[in-house]
């Protein structure tokens, strides 16, 4: 869904500047990754229990016999 990339771009710009990274990847990005490899990634979000709000995500791509992990970030931080 359109919505899980809206945040997970959100999630993406807060890890750079809390890394202070440069930001490399735009928005549109992340639609076209969706829609045009939708069988080799995986999205895995956080969802509030409460609000229904997605606070955290990660990307992975998926390999032939691995999972490729590059991209994540969150928008709350949350103790252990």
């Amino acid at each position: 869904e359109e919505r899980h990339w809206d945040a997970f771009y959100q999630f993406y710009l807060n890890t750079v500047d809390e890394k202070w990274g440069q930001a490399y990847l735009n928005r549109k990005f992340f639609s076209l990754l969706g829609r045009d490899l939708a069988e080799r990634v995986l999205l895995v979000v956080a969802e509030e229990e409460e609000t229904g709000e997605l606070v955290a995500g990660a990307l992975n791509l998926i390999g032939g016999d691995c999972l490729y992990g590059r991209n994540w970030g969150c928008s709350k931080k949350y103790d252990s």
